[in-house]
C-alpha cells in the first residue's frame, strides 16, 4: 500500500491505476471466499488493513499479526460463549483472562500472541452484531485465508521485483580480470 502519511501526493493517472489494482485484488479475495463459502469476510480484510496499512506488509509482522488475530478471535468467542454456557462463573473467567492479556499487552511479554493486532481481533469479535453471527471459527479461517492471500501475494510481488531489478542490473564479467 502507499504510504500517504509524508504529505506527498500521488499524480491522479498513479492513483488510479493503484486503486485499480487494488480493486482487482480485492476482487480476487472475494471470489476465493466465495469459492470457499466464507462468510464473515471482514475477518480477512481487516487482516489486511491492519497487516498492509498498519504494519506495511513488513513480514517480520506477519505471524505476530496472524497469531494475535487468531487469539483474540478466541477470546472473543470466549467472551461470547463461556457466559452462556457457565453463567457469571464463565463471565468472571473470560474477564479474567481479558485482564491477563491487558497486562501481557502492557509488559509486552508474549508478543507473538498478545498484541495490537490481538486488541484489534478482540475488539472487533466483542461487537455486540459479530458476536451475533457466532460464526467465530468461520471468521478464524476467514482470516487465515485472508492472511495467505494478502502474504503470498507480496511475497510474490517481491521476489517478481527483485527478479526485475536483478535483469535491470548491469552484468559484470568478472572472468577477463
Amino acid at each position: 500500500m502507499a504510504d500517504t502519511s509524508s504529505g506527498a501526493q500521488l499524480s491522479a493517472p498513479k492513483a488510479a491505476l493503484i486503486t485499480a489494482a487494488v480493486l482487482v485484488v480485492v476482487a480476487i479475495l472475494i471470489g476465493i471466499y466465495m469459492l470457499l463459502d466464507i462468510t464473515p469476510l471482514f475477518a480477512g480484510f481487516l487482516f489486511a488493513l491492519y497487516w498492509a496499512g498498519i504494519k506495511h506488509t513488513d513480514f517480520k509482522e506477519f505471524a505476530p499479526a496472524l497469531v494475535g488475530g487468531l487469539g483474540g478471535l478466541a477470546l472473543a468467542a470466549g467472551l461470547h460463549h463461556l457466559p452462556q454456557l457457565y453463567g457469571n462463573a464463565g463471565l468472571a473467567a473470560a474477564l479474567v483472562v481479558v485482564v491477563l492479556a491487558i497486562y501481557a499487552q502492557i509488559r509486552n511479554s508474549v508478543p507473538l500472541l498478545v498484541n495490537a493486532s490481538f486488541m484489534l481481533y478482540l475488539t472487533v469479535g466483542t461487537i455486540p452484531a459479530v458476536g451475533a453471527q457466532e460464526d467465530y471459527p468461520g471468521m478464524a479461517f476467514a482470516l487465515i485465508v485472508g492472511a495467505a492471500y494478502c502474504g503470498g501475494l507480496v511475497w510474490l510481488m517481491g521476489r517478481l521485483a527483485g527478479a526485475k531489478a536483478q535483469t535491470a542490473a548491469p552484468q559484470t564479467d568478472t572472468s577477463l580480470g
